[in-house]
């Protein structure tokens, strides 16, 4: 994954984690703070993850298809009828890039010898695909953020005038409660 993307994604990348079924999915509550350099770093992502994730032509598509059910015994149907199966194939996988397909198919060989049925690929595309869809949602979700101020640290001042209040906040809660100065 992290050939096609920038270096500064790590932090973007670090967040998402496997969730149910294998899938990947983004953990906003793992996010470091958001930075201008963060949101730009998140922009980059999205340019690269829609490269990467380009849908595969049909004739790519169909080549997948022919290769990968030339493993299995198929009936000598009408033309008509292939034509037909391969249109199925290809509304089924349409969405997904060549390389989820590719590994796919090479998944679903190496997992069982019963013939695929498209939905079968289909599953198996997505689970290639999730952490690019969850990274792609994490992306989103840094970009609707505001960026966050930078937290220094506090002054001897600040440091006091906290402590005041803290000690403030705690007289009043035992007056409250009816607890004498202990």
């Amino acid at each position: 994954m992290q050939g096609c993307l920038p270096a500064s994604a790590k932090p973007i990348v670090d967040s998402l984690r496997i969730g149910m079924n294998d899938l990947w999915v983004a953990d906003t509550h793992a996010l470091p703070r958001i930075t201008q350099e963060l949101k730009d770093s998140a922009k980059h992502c999205l340019v690269r993850i829609d490269q990467h994730m380009q849908p595969a032509e049909k004739e790519g598509i169909k080549a997948a298809v022919v290769t990968l059910l030339s493993h299995f015994y198929t009936a000598d149907l009408p033309e008509k009828l292939y034509r037909a199966i391969a249109t199925d194939w290809i509304s089924v996988l349409s969405d997904y890039p060549a390389w989820a397909i590719e590994q796919a198919r090479i998944d679903y060989l190496k997992m069982t010898s019963k013939k695929p049925l498209p939905n079968d690929i289909r599953k198996l595309c997505g689970k290639a695909t999730s952490k690019y869809t969850a990274l792609k949602r994490q992306c989103d979700h840094i970009l609707r953020q505001d960026v966050e101020p930078e937290r220094g640290e506090l002054t001897e001042e600040e440091l006091k005038a906290r402590a005041a209040r803290a000690a403030q906040i705690i007289a009043e809660a035992k007056q409250k409660m009816g607890v004498v100065n202990d």
